[in-house]
């Protein structure tokens, strides 16, 4: 009893102390400091917009509910991103950004079908840009886009196409050989098939070192990775940019508190 008095007594003092039961929300449930990344350009990392698939079969598993993002919240945040004045850039806007300006790059990752059934028509109504980084061995496939719908994202002037690797493999697990084969096949479909230059890419399953950063900036100017921050000892460059995940259980108040490392 005396435990679970002390246990009752230490929360309400956390309550006290975070400024109430919202505040104590902040600090179980958000990780993300105001004005801790001030002067940096917040990049946003999405992969499926769609209700999760055990949302919409039971029978379905869960591993992966975690990478849907529902339409509904995708809107509210995109909408929200409009209200504060953010504008939407594309990866070659990112080169002439200056820091202070109230901007933001939505990208994504994978190039599922429900970008262009789901994601598109959205960011039109918000009059917003996005990147999609597209496995170039993957068009067409199961559950992604096909060549006619990247060619119309790519010619709306909505999407900038960008690479996610001709394999979705771990690029620091390649033989040189097999690095530059994957960065450079991948390159050349996707301009063949947009008839633009690709200039980005994002680094499949974080995959990414040295020797992946110097083989990628033959073919691209600029590479983004699948962390909010730098792996510990690494300087960040234009071809390492980081990106914030957005994610199933990312709520309006999360991403509040996310925008808000970059612009308090």
């Amino acid at each position: 009893m005396r435990k679970q008095n002390r246990l009752v007594l230490l929360l309400a003092l956390l309550i006290v102390l975070a400024g109430g039961s919202f505040g104590l929300y902040r600090i179980l449930r958000t990780p993300y400091q105001s004005g801790t990344k001030a002067g940096q350009l917040p990049v946003l990392v999405y992969h499926c917009i769609d209700v999760p698939p055990s949302k919409r079969d039971a029978s379905k598993n869960k591993d992966f509910d975690y990478l849907y993002v529902e339409p509904e919240s995708f809107d509210k945040q995109l909408a929200w991103l409009k209200k504060e004045g953010y504008r939407f850039l594309t990866p070659e806007e990112v080169l002439t950004w200056q820091p202070g300006e109230k901007a933001v790059l939505v990208t994504f990752d994978d190039g599922y079908t429900d970008n262009y059934t789901k994601a598109f028509p959205i960011l039109q109504k918000n009059g917003a840009k996005a990147t999609i980084f597209m496995v170039a061995s993957k068009l067409s496939y199961y559950n992604r886009l096909t060549v006619d719908q990247l060619r119309e994202m790519q010619a709306s002037g909505v999407w900038t196409i960008g690479s996610h690797g001709y394999l979705h493999q771990d690029f620091t697990q390649l033989a040189a050989e097999k690095l530059d084969e994957n960065l450079r096949l991948s390159k050349e479909i996707l301009e063949e098939l947009t008839a633009v230059p690709v200039t980005a890419i994002a680094y499949p399953k974080g995959g990414y070192d040295e020797t992946v950063i110097a083989a990628a900036a033959k073919y691209f100017e600029m590479g983004f990775i699948a962390l909010p921050s730098q792996k510990e000892g690494q300087t960040q460059s234009v071809m390492n940019l980081p990106r914030e995940g957005v994610y199933s259980y990312t709520t309006m108040r999360d991403f509040h508190y996310l925008m808000r490392q970059y612009f308090p």
